[in-house]
């Protein structure tokens, strides 16, 4: 089974395997082992072990809720993020990870960092949510899709039609920038908006256009941005669900400020974050089968897309994500959501029976299944 470990400094909680609460324990010696520190310093490992069942029942209950995430979200109910990401077990061998535990960033500091990649993100969701859901506009963009093919296909393609193109797909992004501003949603969650627009309206016209033409354009929108809830299961928001190169598929975009220094385009900082998006795409699939909104035959699964929007250098990545990997980072995570629902229903036996027995069987499972 899982307990749960709070950083003592940023007060973030996630869950580790009980059978790595020795080895957790003991990174504070660990960390004092390091050979650059100077003679006489040491280094505080700043964590807690929470292993008691009623102690983590009412965390998971007031700090894994989902309290103020608005309209339609069942407030008692976690979020495939927090499953995907927060409650999902640290890895303790990963060196990033000890990294990431022993330089803490103070807590007001990461706040507000935080706060401001969040605005940006929700801005650029809500400007590719603004162009896909445009019915009118994209009805309008057949002729220029017609264009872009011929383009792909042509030896010498023509510079003037190109920057036509280009100048429509901007002139849009521009209008649904205008649009954003005065969105309810927007306003909500970027407190400090008209502070941002200038830099808001910026970054949205420097990443998304090579995004637009490339890709999006080509999508046939089944869903946007549509939130889902099974009050027994879990709840969220999907990015996209479309057809695209006509196969029923889910899209999630993301923004980011890594980047490969080799081709210069956006990049995962390391496998384990690649794992995190493949259980968040996991999730959203049941929530589409769980509510029968899924295109597809029971024994169908769709195409699973990632698409890494760079904030600054308007570069983006579209990662097709192997359903292996998806459905062996879903092996894990529907026991850890077993785990969130039997610990908040206080179903303790269940948790202590399960998870003993077949944690063995279960790595077995990834490691054939694991692309």
């Amino acid at each position: 089974m899982f307990v749960l470990v709070k950083n003592k400094i940023t007060n973030e909680y996630n869950t580790i395997y009980t059978k790595d609460v020795e080895k957790f324990k003991s990174l504070n010696a660990f960390f004092n082992s390091d050979p650059k520190l100077q003679e006489g310093e040491t280094v505080d490992f700043n964590y807690e072990i929470i292993e008691d069942l009623d102690e983590i029942k009412k965390i998971l209950e007031t700090e894994f809720a989902s309290q103020n995430r608005g309209n339609g979200y069942n407030k008692d109910l976690t979020s495939v993020s927090r499953i995907a990401y927060s409650l999902f077990p640290l890895d303790i061998n990963n060196e990033k990870f000890l990294i990431r535990w022993k330089n803490n960033t103070p807590l007001k500091e990461q706040e507000d960092d935080k706060n401001n990649i969040l605005s940006r993100g929700t801005f650029i969701h809500k400007i590719l949510q603004n162009w896909v859901m445009d019915k009118e506009a994209r009805l309008a963009d057949k002729p220029l899709i017609d264009s872009l093919i011929k383009l792909q296909k042509a030896k010498k393609p023509s510079k003037k039609i190109l920057q036509q193109i280009d100048c429509k797909i901007l002139n849009d992004i521009r209008k649904y920038i205008e649009l954003a501003y005065t969105d309810e949603e927007i306003v909500s969650k970027i407190p400090n908006l008209s502070e941002l627009k200038e830099e808001l309206a910026y970054i949205a016209t420097k990443s998304l256009p090579d995004f637009i033409k490339n890709e999006l354009i080509f999508t046939d929108l089944i869903y946007s941005e549509i939130f889902l809830c099974i009050d027994d299961y879990i709840q969220g928001s999907i990015d996209n669900v479309c057809y695209y190169k006509n196969n029923f598929t889910i899209i999630d975009y993301k923004t980011t400020s890594s980047l490969d220094k080799k081709t210069g385009k956006p990049k995962f900082k390391s496998s384990s974050q690649l794992q995190g998006y493949a259980r968040q795409l996991y999730l959203y699939n049941q929530l589409l089968k769980k509510s029968k909104m899924a295109h597809l035959y029971e024994d169908k699964e769709p195409n699973f897309v990632l698409v890494q929007i760079h904030l600054i250098n308007g570069k983006y990545k579209k990662f097709n994500i192997p359903n292996g990997l998806v459905k062996s980072q879903g092996l894990i995570v529907e026991r850890v959501l077993k785990w969130y629902h039997d610990v908040v229903n206080g179903n303790f036996k269940d948790v202590i029976e399960l998870y003993e027995e077949d944690y063995d069987d279960i790595y077995k499972e990834l490691e054939f299944l694991t692309i």
